[in-house]
């Protein structure tokens, strides 16, 4: 019989009901798939909620039987409204070797409510961990969250497979109180084994995490794509991480655009340019003039 290979159900009021029996079709085997490829997307469905993902994921638990149907590769759930709950119900299914979310690359849950991703622990501490992507953008972890998310990929050595990591706009913002946290949270980010893309658009993190983040950029090989829009960097945190770029090896697409960085930033972008041709940096059309 045919095999799927992706569904798309966005924009289709799924409720938690429709969640249990979409979960119960999934683990049974009435739906199957050739590869661990498989994609499923059910962006912009606000009704699922945390009830919603518990009942999707709770045949997983509940059956005594294992996995009988197919594999997911890439789980989308944009703008469900998932919040903690939820998130936390769908980290611990995808850590159940029996699951049908057991090997999962690609997870976005950009824009759910979400504050706190502990139980992110378990799905990246075991030792065949299949997440490549992670997309949390969009929600509230503020930067006690984003302090946690970024020690967890420090110290579990399984996390090395995660590549991607976007966790632009969640209030992980610079103060006097903060200060020591965006420090640390930079170094954990670069010390990550294997990250190589991170995106951290309009997290007010100013000149300090700049700054922070240039220390630490300077002699690694290992990111290659780094976005830092509206971060409320200045000239002078501009220069600096120019300078520090200056001295890295692996980076090859930098974004910079809605930052406040003038003359002087413009001017240490063209030098690192000349110094580094091989680095593509966005910035606004403005900054090009």
């Amino acid at each position: 019989r045919p095999y799927l290979i992706r569904l798309n159900l966005s924009v289709n009021k799924i409720s938690s009901s429709g969640c249990k029996m979409l979960g119960e079709a999934l683990h049974s085997g009435k739906v199957r798939n050739e590869s661990k490829g498989f994609t499923l997307v059910l962006d912009e469905n606000p009704l699922i909620g945390s009830l919603g993902i518990e009942k999707l994921v709770s045949c997983c638990f509940e059956s005594s039987s294992p996995n009988q149907g197919l594999w997911i590769g890439n789980l989308s759930l944009r703008d469900c409204k998932i919040d903690d709950l939820g998130a936390q119900a769908l980290f611990k299914a995808m850590s159940l070797p029996s699951s049908f979310l057991y090997q999962v690359s690609d997870l976005n849950l950009g824009n759910n409510l979400i504050t706190e991703c502990s139980g992110l622990s378990d799905v990246l501490g075991h030792n065949e961990t299949s997440l490549n992507r992670l997309s949390l953008d969009f929600n509230s972890l503020g930067t006690e969250g984003v302090l946690v998310l970024s020690s967890t990929l420090k110290t579990t050595r399984s996390s090395s497979c995660l590549k991607y990591l976007d966790i632009s706009a969640n209030s992980f913002n610079y103060s006097e109180e903060t200060k020591q946290d965006v420090r640390a949270v930079m170094e954990n980010l670069v010390s990550a084994e294997c990250l190589q893309e991170l995106r951290l658009l309009g997290n007010k993190v100013g000149d300090e995490g700049a700054i922070s983040l240039s220390n630490a950029l300077i002699g690694d090989d290992i990111i290659h794509t780094l976005s830092l829009g509206a971060i409320e960097m200045s000239p002078e945190g501009c220069e600096t991480l120019m300078d520090a770029l200056s001295r890295n090896k692996g980076l090859r697409i930098l974004e910079i655009g809605s930052n406040n960085i003038g003359d002087k930033g413009k001017l240490a972008i063209e030098k690192l340019e000349a110094s580094r041709p091989e680095i593509d940096i966005a910035v606004d059309k403005s900054d090009k003039t």
